[in-house]
């Protein structure tokens, strides 16, 4: 799986979860952004990794969740670990 399919794979669950827009989509897609958008709060946080495990059939280690705060960490926890 390429790290483009892995994107989009990964924005389309947070999106889900979050129900975001097309605006706050772009902006999720933009894999520097920090803090950008309001919904990803600690509250949604397990619900966003949760559906990140579902789409990739994967467990995430229970300590890697609180640093996996972005897309392009989600991303790099997935490259190595599929």
């Amino acid at each position: 799986m390429t790290r483009d399919e892995i994107k989009d794979k990964v924005v389309r669950a947070i999106t889900d979860v979050l129900s975001l827009d097309s605006q706050e989509e772009e902006i999720l897609r933009d894999e520097n952004y920090s803090g950008g958008l309001t919904k990803w709060t600690s509250a949604t946080h397990a619900e966003i990794i949760v559906a990140v495990e579902d789409a990739f059939d994967i467990e995430i280690d229970e300590m890697r969740i609180p640093g996996l705060n972005n897309v392009a960490r989600i991303i790099e926890y997935i490259q190595q670990t599929v």
